[in-house]
């Protein structure tokens, strides 16, 4: 399979009477069409674990309850996915389907990889954390993610893999979606188990690395955006 080089983010919220409805038509119908778009390596749809669960450090922000990440090779290809007739079909089923828009658009974003720690195996859960620096800081702290934070958090022995992300078209709105402040910079943790973060979070290894990172960033040049944990419902691959 190909390599992922750029992902697109799908935030959505749903009335909890249409839930079930919702469900099941993203997973039958609205993620296999788009799947048959040749480019898509894999599309992954979650669901955030602990909506209310306080994120200290980081500033209030409307987390989407449903997510999805499909992932393609680039950004020519993402740009072909965009224009393509799966994508049209997709488009019309999803107005024909819901005209009465009972769901809400939160995130519509693009990220572009810069790095990945580990392999893909089996999980459960991804913990995304989201940052926007300085444009003075962005080699120090470009250079102190890939060097020294995340191999810190890897030491938690509770990842299997880690991925970077910048923006692939920083300040990009789209249609019936809000006007978000994406962040530059996020990263996305694997979880084998729930239970794995919860470890995590209790870690030594994670003290240690939030340890660092204090005395690295006393002086904060770089703003905390998004922190928030999702559970996997559903995956497709190729």
């Amino acid at each position: 399979m190909a390599t992922v080089g750029v992902i697109h983010l799908i935030g959505l919220n749903c009335r909890p009477d249409q839930d079930e409805k919702f469900n099941r038509w993203y997973n039958e119908s609205h993620v296999p069409e788009l799947m048959k778009f040749s480019g898509v390596l894999r599309a992954t749809r979650y669901k955030v674990l602990r909506p209310d669960a306080p994120n200290p450090g980081y500033p209030p922000a409307k987390y989407p309850q449903y997510l999805v990440i499909y992932e393609l090779p680039d950004q020519a290809t993402f740009e072909a996915y965009e224009a393509s007739p799966q994508m049209a079909e997709a488009m019309r089923d999803l107005r024909e389907n819901w005209s009465s828009n009972p769901f809400e658009r939160v995130w519509r974003v693009q990220y572009r990889v810069l790095r990945t720690w580990g392999e893909r195996k089996p999980y459960e859960l991804i913990n995304l954390i989201a940052n926007q620096c300085r444009p003075d800081q962005e080699e120090k702290f470009d250079r102190w993610y890939n060097e020294t934070h995340v191999p810190y958090l890897l030491r938690t022995n509770c990842i299997d893999k880690a991925t970077r992300f910048t923006a692939l078209y920083p300040g990009k709105v789209y249609p019936g979606y809000p006007d978000v402040k994406y962040p530059r910079y996020m990263a996305i943790y694997e979880f084998p188990f729930v239970r794995s973060y919860d470890e995590y979070e209790k870690s030594p290894a994670l003290a240690e690395a939030l340890q660092e990172w204090n005395g690295t960033w006393g002086k904060d040049p770089y703003e905390k955006k998004w922190c928030k944990q999702y559970q996997l419902i559903r995956e497709w691959g190729k």
